[in-house]
């Protein structure tokens, strides 16, 4: 995964949707997460962050993988709209996975050159 893509799109999103955070991180534990997320920037903020791992939970370096996974916490306000928004702009540059049933996670794969 190039991870100098993945920097420029999330701050595309960022900007777009006017997020409070869009993280390339690579977060293992959404709850975890969660609580770090809600003591930096408060219990309203909304935005992307990215988790990663390989075999046996190890988080090898970006650059080795192929696909990762992007959660979000936003906002019901607009919720569908930015739904649609964040897919239509990670569509630009990866293959994008979210049918829905895992309501905060998104598979991105890079795109066959």
């Amino acid at each position: 995964m190039n991870s100098r893509l993945l920097n420029k799109v999330l701050n595309e999103i960022k900007v777009n949707l006017n997020l409070d955070y869009a993280l390339n991180k690579g977060f293992m534990s959404p709850t975890c997460t969660s609580k770090m997320l809600e003591e930096i920037y408060g219990n309203n903020a909304s935005g992307i962050y990215v988790r990663w791992f390989g075999k046996n939970q190890e988080q090898p370096p970006i650059k080795n993988l192929h696909e990762v996974y992007i959660n979000h916490d936003l906002d019901k306000k607009n919720y569908e709209f930015r739904k649609r928004k964040i897919i239509n702009i990670l569509s630009k540059y990866y293959i994008v996975k979210w049918n829905g049933s895992i309501k905060n996670t998104i598979l991105i794969k890079e795109k066959e050159i």
